[in-house]
């Protein structure tokens, strides 16, 4: 289970999810319901680089690639610099929590809840260190 502050996140592995395909499934109100295992996975940002390419980028830029993502979705037309914060770039802290998942998911790890500061989190070079850091504890 995952845990951030006082929202808790249970598996969902044995929920049902609709479906468009009848197989094996049970039709409540006309919508075909399957096993969350059958599931494909759904990415936030359909744009997503390829994870052979991703791997060739830098920290920073796939950080950076995530918090443009980010502010795009808000219809924020403004490059973040490196050290520049988050916050006053245009990122709520609603946007916070999301950059925090979409780090993870886009780099394949998971953040320790006692990292997840503001902190650690105002720019993309903190957010950069942070990472660094965490992989050097391994």
């Amino acid at each position: 289970m995952r845990t951030l502050t006082h929202y808790s996140f249970p598996s969902l592995s044995a929920s049902l999810t609709p479906s468009a395909s009848p197989s094996n499934a049970t039709a409540v109100r006309g919508i075909d319901w399957q096993p969350a295992s059958a599931r494909l996975a759904v990415s936030a940002f359909p744009e997503r680089i390829p994870m052979s390419e991703s791997n060739a980028q830098t920290l920073e830029s796939r950080i950076a690639g995530v918090v443009q993502r980010l502010l795009t979705e808000h219809s924020i037309a403004h490059v973040v610099g490196v050290e520049e914060d988050l916050r006053l770039a245009g990122l709520s802290s609603l946007d916070m929590v999301s950059l925090v998942l979409s780090v993870e998911e886009e780099l394949n790890l998971m953040i320790p809840e006692t990292s997840i500061t503001p902190s650690n989190f105002r720019s993309i070079a903190s957010i950069s260190r942070l990472i660094t850091s965490l992989q050097a504890d391994g």
